[in-house]
């Protein structure tokens, strides 16, 4: 656990996310699956610490191809 609070600043949540998935995307090839982004592309301003939740979107997607044998298909909605 961190102490102490991170930088937070006013980030468009979607394209996070987006970023993050794609950022994944190898580690779920490399295992056997494949992984599917879809959704709303429209801008959803927030103010957060966008590495911190990258890392939980990564972490997420990570977690989801890790849940099956080979062969996982991993889907990310935007929406």
């Amino acid at each position: 656990a961190r102490h102490g609070s991170t930088p937070k600043w006013s980030e468009d949540l979607v394209a996070l996310v987006r970023r993050a998935t794609e950022l994944a995307r190898p580690y779920v090839t490399k295992r056997g699956g494949s992984l599917e982004l879809s959704g709303e592309s429209g801008a959803v301003p927030v103010v957060l610490s966008p590495i911190e939740i990258e890392q939980v979107v990564v972490n997420l997607v990570h977690n989801a191809a890790e849940s099956r044998a080979a062969g996982a298909r991993v889907r990310v909605w935007t929406g």
